[in-house]
């Protein structure tokens, strides 16, 4: 879907550019064409506009998604694949998009590495799982469990579009 937005009427903030409020709350800067299918609706990120000060918009090159836990049977677990419900993603076909992305999940520890408390375990979607949207993972290290309902980024990266 392509969005001509020099055609609308919008009213713009310190003279700087146009702004276009969507339905779900978030703003998308309006100059010449802007193509939504290059960009996943759960990329963009919400950002305030001040009045007479220069309006940046900020586009992130990941979705947020959910560490729901190791894939298992009733009395089974799997820890080596971890179950993932990707924001925005609410049926299998959704899912296909997000097949071999890179996911991170980021934590802080106590003791510095390097001058810095903050880590990442990364690992890449490899299917779906069920008919809801969540998929499943495969990480380096198995994700402890101590993750089991924190947040993930899930990269958009790499890209066959």
């Amino acid at each position: 879907m392509i969005l001509d937005f020099s055609r609308h009427s919008v009213p713009t903030f310190g003279g700087f550019g146009a702004v276009e409020w969507l339905d779900c709350g978030m703003a998308v800067w309006m100059t010449g064409i802007f193509e939504l299918e290059t960009f996943a609706l759960t990329t963009l990120r919400f950002f305030d506009v001040w009045p007479g000060s220069l309006f940046l918009p900020f586009f992130s090159l990941y979705s947020k998604g959910r560490v729901l836990g190791h894939k298992r049977a009733k009395r089974n677990s799997s820890p080596n694949t971890s179950l993932i419900q990707i924001e925005g993603v609410a049926t299998k076909e959704d899912a296909q998009f997000y097949l071999g992305k890179r996911i991170a999940y980021v934590y802080k520890a106590k003791r510095e590495i390097q001058g810095s408390k903050v880590r990442v375990i990364w690992g890449r979607v490899t299917r779906p799982h069920g008919n809801s949207g969540v998929v499943k993972s495969k990480f380096r290290s198995n994700l402890p469990p101590r993750a089991f309902g924190a947040s993930v980024r899930v990269m958009l990266y790499p890209s066959t579009i």
